[in-house]
């Protein structure tokens, strides 16, 4: 059947009723207006019309992530907002912009700028959700200008023109509402990918403006070219997912604009070299985090370029069925390997096809093929052969979602266009009666989709409901059993939070967050004996696992069984002798047995491996410092801080040399260096009232201590010297709580079981000082102070005389060498 061709509303408006297709009676219900023929009056409904749709994208856009605002932040929203000290400022703006974090955080200082900018509105979580939702808006009605548009060119006008506003609106709401969107929304820090989409559309929404510019407006086209350009730059700063703008703008001009590739570039040749040229931004952010500081690039451990391509495809395929049922959404998959064939070919084979079909297309049907290719295009940073550390997350699919939407809803119409019934109704009659079944159905499709987000959302509520929800999707994903067991923690869950740190370990034996955290839980309650148990449970599932052999080396050794623990590292390295982690380990046990040349050996040797490890080349500032090498701790501590500036514990260290020099000056200088770096270091806090203690300023000792708690309440040696300072101030009775809480939560805490004892013998409670005084013996069999402090309480107890002199150890001497569990 031929179709004619048609052109402007008018020409279609004098046809007869029955040749009309349902495209010119769809614009028809944003165009109704008995003047429609004249061009003022069909601006004004326009503009109308426009404003019409921009309420309901603002609607749907509050009704979907109003009970988003609520929720609290997760996952890495802690290191890249909570704990963030670059973010506290906006001026200097630099410091903002090209601070350590915001430079490890893949080169992004407009995320890191528009993160300035909420704390300086107010540091509260309500604010960061307001902007990521504002930021969604605003990204969502530069979708809707984009297909609008697009949809009212020439080489589309006959088939969509007339319905471009209508079709617009929906593929922008199914898209706004759509809960795939959450992960990139509702989970703060993902502002990253919504923003980068953002300057993305701006880039292809400006061109469009500046070609479609009449002639006598080259000031104006030129103007919306910079305009593409700035949004480039901006979105290079941003996120690398830009760096393919070029080619899908080249793609869409050659499409819809120009008509071949040619034309494009002998038309807009600057254009695209200015949008070339923006990628200098995206290497910049690359080279300056040497690939993301591990995250991504060939030397990730998780994958090779290999595996994470053969992986890929099956990735795709999640997403694509995500776009379609969004079911089963996580906020971290933990996605592993493809490496069976079943995993493999039959993804693989559809993707394939896929990229086949989408190659056909764009060569021979370049209309048709440009949504296809946008989806490939805009997911190739993430979803090639690069390894990145994690292999699926659900944000990366925000903007790709649009060309599904566009796609499937230019489809749908053009399927009901040619099926659908046409009435001899004139008019809003003729939209009812034709389109009533299909808009109802849109709206159930809306309205579903707008509660699973609502949902969704609701999910984001709390720690432990995102994780729980988390891991009852991803059962065998260790970071989330891990995420959970922090979660329980938070809520002094601790059995709970046991189960879960366990359960990621028998996983993961390799994840060190959960050994480290069941290790500090474990001792404080003193149970060290369950972690030994369920680490050789482990090892029995994974006997050349060498992280499982370290995580009961690390067992042992807190349990004072380092011969024991010397073996298990021995046996590590036997199964795998390059293992930077057990380097570490052993590193650190070595620091902490006082074997110091042999930890300092392992330091070098890690630093050999890696030169630019700034923590590890701090902890061997601290072994040197520790033998009395205070020149090179110096040298090594500072040189640190040229690797990264912003690492706090390494001024700690610089304090702790000066300290032991008796230079309290600089030592404080050093500590307010830790703390302007980051305001919430309990160590810092804790030592720098440990100098102020000894300097007999006792108010601020103690406003330290305090502050240092409130960020820590289980920083044992905070409440120990809390303690001593408090008595020094004769505040004996909120001494004595502060002593049992730091035995609480280290019961082989030796010295604050001598410091509770002797202050109990001064009190005349005997029997309760003689216990803590004998465990503080049992613990430190050198403990002379302690012995002494034991004599004299028999003694006391003997003659059931009270003297006024005391013997109560002073503090440690040297700032930041705190009697550490």
């Amino acid at each position: 059947m031929s179709r004619r061709k048609r052109g402007n509303s008018t020409e279609l408006r004098a046809a007869p009723a029955s040749r009309r297709s349902g495209g010119d009676v769809g614009g028809a219900a944003f165009i109704a207006s008995a003047d429609a023929r004249l061009p003022q009056a069909a601006a004004s409904s326009s503009r109308l019309s426009t404003l019409v749709c921009v309420v309901l994208i603002a609607g749907a856009t509050v009704a979907a992530y109003h009970n988003s605002l609520r929720g609290p932040f997760v996952f890495d929203d802690s290191y890249w907002i909570v704990e963030n000290p670059s973010i506290r400022h906006l001026w200097p703006i630099w410091d903002v912009l090209f601070s350590e974090r915001a430079i490890s955080y893949g080169g992004r200082p407009v995320v890191a700028l528009s993160l300035a900018v909420n704390y300086a509105c107010g540091a509260n979580v309500w604010g960061y959700h307001a902007m990521n939702v504002a930021i969604h808006f605003l990204a969502a009605l530069t979708l809707f200008g984009v297909i609008r548009r697009t949809l009212s060119l020439p080489r589309l006008r006959d088939r969509f023109g007339p319905a471009a506003t209508p079709l617009a609106l929906i593929a922008t709401l199914l898209w706004t509402v759509h809960p795939l969107q959450t992960s990139a929304v509702t989970y703060v820090i993902q502002r990253a990918e919504t923003l980068v989409s953002l300057f993305y559309l701006l880039i292809i929404y400006c061109v469009i403006r500046g070609a479609n510019a009449s002639e006598s407006s080259s000031k104006r086209s030129k103007a919306r070219y910079i305009g593409a350009v700035a949004a480039a730059v901006l979105g290079a700063a941003t996120k690398e997912v830009v760096v393919t703008a070029p080619a899908v703008l080249l793609l869409y001009d050659r499409a819809f604009l120009s008509g071949s590739f040619r034309n494009s570039l002998a038309q807009r040749w600057g254009l695209y070299l200015a949008l070339v040229a923006s990628w200098g931004v995206t290497v910049w952010g690359l080279v300056s985090t040497r690939l993301h500081a591990g995250s991504v690039g060939f030397a990730v451990s998780e994958f090779t370029w290999w595996s994470y391509l053969l992986t890929q495809p099956g990735v795709l395929l999640h997403y694509l069925r995500m776009a379609v049922w969004p079911s089963g959404l996580a906020l971290d998959y933990g996605w592993p390997r493809a490496q069976t064939f079943g995993e493999i070919v039959p993804a693989a084979a559809l993707i394939v096809g896929m990229l086949g079909f989408t190659f056909w297309a764009v060569v021979k049907r370049p209309v048709l093929g440009f949504l296809p290719a946008a989806f490939f295009l805009i997911l190739a940073p993430t979803s090639s052969f690069v390894p990145i550390l994690d292999a699926a997350f659900d944000h990366r699919m925000y903007l790709a979602l649009a060309p599904v939407v566009v796609l499937a809803v230019s489809v749908g119409y053009v399927f009901l266009d040619r099926r659908l019934s046409r009435p001899t109704a004139t008019g809003a009659q003729f939209v009812v009666r034709r389109w009533a079944a299909p808009l109802a159905a849109l709206t159930a499709i809306l309205i579903a989709l707008c509660s699973a987000t609502i949902k969704r959302n609701d999910d984001f509520r709390s720690d432990v409901a995102i994780w729980q929800d988390t891991v009852d999707k991803r059962p065998q994903n260790a970071r989330a059993h891990n995420g959970l067991g922090d979660a329980f923690k938070d809520q002094g869950n601790t059995e709970q939070a046991l189960a879960q740190y366990e359960q990621a370990l028998e996983i993961k034996p390799e994840l060190s967050e959960s050994f480290l955290s069941l290790l500090h839980i474990l001792s404080a309650q003193d149970r060290l004996d369950r972690g030994i148990e369920h680490a050789r449970q482990v090892l029995k599932s994974q006997p050349r696992n060498p992280q499982a052999h370290n995580n009961l080396a690390g067992f042992l050794a807190a349990a004072d069984r380092p011969d024991e623990a010397l073996v298990q590292f021995k046996q590590a390295l036997a199964i795998d002798s390059d293992n930077l982690d057990t380097h570490i380990r052993l590193a650190d046990f070595f620091f902490h047995q006082g074997k110091l040349d042999d930890a300092i050996a392992q330091y070098q040797l890690i630093l050999r491996a890696q030169p630019d490890a700034a923590d590890t080349r701090n902890n061997w500032a601290r072994a040197l410092a520790a033998q009395g090498h205070d020149a090179a701790a110096l040298a090594e501590a500072r040189r640190a801080l040229e690797i990264k500036p912003d690492l706090a514990p390494a001024h700690l260290t610089l304090a702790d040399v000066f300290a032991h020099q008796g230079k309290a000056d600089e030592a404080t200088v050093e500590l307010k260096k830790a703390l302007e770096i980051n305001p919430d270091f309990a160590e810092a806090h804790h030592n720098l009232g440990f100098l102020l203690a000894n300097r007999g300023k006792t108010d601020e000792a103690i406003a330290h201590f305090q502050r240092a708690l409130e960020i820590k309440p289980d920083l044992a040696e905070a409440h120990n010297n809390l303690a001593v300072t408090l008595e020094r101030s004769g505040k004996d009775d909120a001494a004595i709580e502060h002593f049992r809480k730091a035995i609480e939560i280290y019961p082989r805490y030796p010295e604050a079981h001598n410091n509770l004892g002797a202050l109990l013998s001064n009190r005349g409670n005997f029997d309760d000082a003689i216990t803590h005084l004998r465990k503080a013996i049992e613990l430190r069999p050198d403990y002379d102070e302690a012995r002494k402090n034991l004599d004299l309480a028999l003694q006391r107890r003997d003659a059931s005389v009270l003297r006024s002199s005391k013997l109560l150890p002073g503090l440690p001497t040297s700032a930041g060498k705190s009697k550490s569990p």
